[in-house]
């Protein structure tokens, strides 16, 4: 018998449903523009600003330039590595803070008549654009973390809900 998606999603709803209060805790779940996080942070993204702003038992905590960044600093913080973090946190409005930095002295270079002003604006955007390719070079690595961190909270989630071995000796 061929099922259809509704029919298997139906299904799928059915054989998980008794168990959910206790994948909560582990469960990523998206409606609309909003994130359900382990059951304890609410991550929304506003589609026409960009930002994802995180909040932790309805309690606002911060806000990001991007839906990857916020569910690493909700990771980090579920497994309480708070200078993983920080360092998401501060990462992140560097990059931000050199985005809107380029997105102004841009513009302004090609306007720029004087040549030696010109190069001078010039040096200032290259020097942050590398600066930006450092940060979100910093910041990739900070999210591969945390995503080592809910690889390895899974797993240890997993080996728990399996049964345990008995130990025996042949004595």
């Amino acid at each position: 018998m061929k099922y259809t998606q509704p029919q298997t999603l139906e299904k799928l709803h059915r054989m998980v449903e008794r168990d959910m209060p206790m994948l909560e805790h582990i469960s990523i779940i998206k409606e609309d523009n909003r994130y359900l996080v382990f059951g304890i942070y609410q991550v929304t993204h506003d589609p026409g600003t960009g930002r994802v702003a995180v909040s932790k038992n309805d309690i606002f905590r911060h806000e990001f330039t991007g839906l990857r960044t916020a569910l690493s600093w909700c990771i980090a913080d579920k497994y309480q590595q708070f200078p993983l973090t920080q360092n998401i946190e501060r990462l992140d409005a560097d990059k931000s803070s050199l985005e809107a930095d380029l997105a102004v002295r841009q513009p302004l270079a090609h306007r720029i008549k004087d040549a030696f002003l010109r190069e001078s604006v010039m040096l200032k955007i290259d020097t942050r654009k590398r600066r930006l390719i450092a940060v979100t070079d910093q910041l990739d690595k900070c999210v591969n973390l945390a995503k080592y961190w809910q690889i390895r909270g899974f797993n240890n989630e997993t080996a728990r809900t399996g049964r345990t071995s008995t130990t025996r000796t042949n004595i």
